[in-house]
């Protein structure tokens, strides 16, 4: 049984300590917040263990103790904190602990060796601290990974329409704007070929939406493509959805509207791929949508199993049952 603490108890922490709780082979020790909101509350009433990273902000009734508490009763920490946080508690705590830890793609990929469960699961084995990548390389690592081992990748081009903000950060922009980030390629493109390596590039844009994020792809491949074969090769991935658009999928919020009547929180796990994209010879011209609140937490968990020596496809199956992934249809 790996004891696992989450330092960090927000939009990712919270989905994580619950995907912690479902693994037959892991237990949740406890969470750790750093503010008094309603959070805490969040992590009271699923019976979790609540631990404080500044003890000046709690007092007893609210924790059960310091961070340094949690990671003594541990065997891995996943961070989840605010990007660069992981970096500051990698040297603070983690390494003068000995523990090893999980952290999240906002921070700096030296921080350990990068990791998506699909692409590179065996280069994280036995390693002490881990970097699963963003939500989109997440989202670009599954579909790449596919595409490349079935047909071959030539080239590949990424447009990313990102969301703004998550539903909760209501301080944040733009309002009414379309915003280049940045002007020029993205950090997207070498963050993928951390994990994968394929020629890419992308450019980023924001928008001004919570929902998901939305990739617009173009595929180059060295082997002639069959279009339905194709279809069959994703729909047999339990981490990529193919959304039918005669069905209703036109947007994201269809997308979201379908999530919150399936699933806790309306979390979708994988790769929602719109039907109906298009295919010549050797190009694909796709459209998907990322749920950035949710689509890495499935490779959280593959990751705490890799670093304790664990089997990639036996560690893929596990996740994939214990969070429904497989069971949804779109199309």
């Amino acid at each position: 049984m790996i004891r696992v603490g989450i330092v960090g108890y927000g939009t990712i922490g919270r989905r994580v300590a619950d995907a912690v709780g479902l693994q037959k082979d892991m237990k949740l020790v406890g969470v750790t917040k750093n503010s008094l909101d309603y959070g805490v509350q969040i992590a009271k009433q699923r019976g979790h263990k609540l631990f404080c990273m500044d003890k000046e902000r709690f007092g007893s009734t609210e924790s059960e103790g310091t961070v340094k508490d949690l990671i003594e009763a541990v065997d891995i920490v996943v961070d989840c904190a605010p990007k660069g946080k992981g970096r500051e508690n990698k040297d603070t705590y983690y390494v003068p602990a000995k523990v090893p830890a999980i952290y999240q793609g906002s921070e700096k990929s030296d921080i350990g060796v990068s990791f998506n469960a699909h692409s590179n699961f065996n280069q994280a084995q036995n390693q002490r601290h881990v970097r699963v990548v963003s939500c989109n390389t997440t989202g670009l690592a599954r579909l790449l990974h596919l595409v490349n081992d079935g047909l071959g990748i030539r080239r590949v081009k990424v447009a990313l329409i990102r969301r703004a903000a998550d539903p909760k950060e209501y301080k944040k922009g733009p309002i009414d704007a379309i915003v280049p980030d940045p002007i020029g390629l993205s950090h997207h493109a070498p963050d993928l070929k951390t994990v994968l390596d394929v020629p890419i590039n992308t450019t980023a844009y924001k928008v001004p939406t919570t929902l998901m994020h939305v990739h617009d792809v173009f595929i180059e491949t060295i082997n002639a493509i069959d279009h339905e074969e194709l279809l069959e090769l994703m729909d047999a991935e339990p981490r990529i959805l193919l959304a039918d658009p005669r069905l209703g999928f036109k947007s994201t919020a269809q997308i979201m509207d379908f999530g919150r009547d399936i699933r806790i929180r309306g979390d979708i796990f994988e790769n929602v791929i719109f039907k109906g994209f298009t295919t010549t010879s050797r190009e694909i011209y796709l459209t998907q949508a990322i749920h950035q609140e949710s689509i890495v937490v499935p490779d959280n968990i593959d990751a705490i199993r890799a670093v304790f020596g664990g089997d990639r496809d036996e560690s893929i199956l596990k996740t994939n049952k214990t969070l429904g992934i497989g069971k949804l249809i779109m199309s």
